[in-house]
């Protein structure tokens, strides 16, 4: 028997293949190392919940997850600047990119909002 292509011998919950279907999408909507016109087809299988969820720069916390140029990546480095005299904080971002191991770094206000994806990490033996 399958779920959507994935056997389902183990009698894992169906929230876990939902969630493996899920990774399998957004590492296949983000590999970039294969620039074709390839056509990436999404069918069913979402739980309703939403891949990414908006936090203010000011917030994300260093070992968190934030997507940097499009990029789901682990913040590994973060640093704030003051203010100018009539400017906002600047948080620079520094993140390694949980797929690939790139490097990305970004900088933005404070106050803005960033996507933080929805990671999920789950270990099999």
């Amino acid at each position: 028997a399958e779920y959507m292509g994935l056997p389902t011998e183990y009698n894992l919950p169906t929230s876990i293949y939902i969630y493996i279907i899920n990774v399998i999408v957004i590492y296949t909507c983000y590999n970039t190392s294969n620039m074709s016109d390839d056509i990436v087809e999404i069918s069913g299988g979402d739980a309703g919940a939403s891949k990414t969820f908006p936090m203010q720069c000011s917030a994300i916390r260093k070992n968190g997850h934030v997507l940097l140029k499009g990029r789901p990546c682990k913040v590994v480095e973060m640093s704030t600047s003051k203010t100018g005299k009539h400017g906002h904080a600047k948080v620079h971002l520094v993140g390694i990119d949980i797929f690939t191991g790139k490097k990305y770094e970004d900088i933005c206000p404070s106050t803005h909002n960033m996507d933080i994806p929805n990671v999920q990490r789950l270990d099999y033996q």
